[in-house]
């Protein structure tokens, strides 16, 4: 079962960041108070639990209904929740081929649209 991985990265106000927000989504530059929120697909739980542990979090904090972690230190907080169709038609827009899709189909067709 594919996951959407949603990390959310608090900054203070003025604070200007780059940040490497997940390998799949790339770098994004923010500038202001606004936070930083990068979401990624991922094919499986363990994909997840590996994104968890490059934050300093347990892979089994999180079960395959999915969960919310943090805030850790640094502000950030992670959530991981079963990916649905629907998020695909949402993101891609593309109610035709939605249907038929396997799941690592999603996955690339979600993380092409971040």
């Amino acid at each position: 079962m594919p996951y959407i991985i949603t990390t959310t990265q608090a900054l203070r106000d003025g604070e200007d960041v780059i940040v490497d927000a997940l390998e799949s989504v790339g770098t994004r530059v923010v500038i202001g108070g606004k936070p930083i929120v990068s979401r990624t697909a991922v094919a499986t739980l363990n994909e997840a639990g590996d994104l968890l542990e490059q934050h300093g979090v347990m892979a089994d904090t999180v079960d395959l209904s999915g969960g919310t972690v943090g805030p850790l230190p640094d502000g950030t907080i992670i959530e991981v929740r079963p990916m649905l169709r629907d998020d695909v038609t949402r993101t891609a827009g593309e109610d035709r081929y939605v249907a038929g899709m396997t799941a690592d189909e999603m996955v690339v067709a979600f993380n092409a649209q971040q």
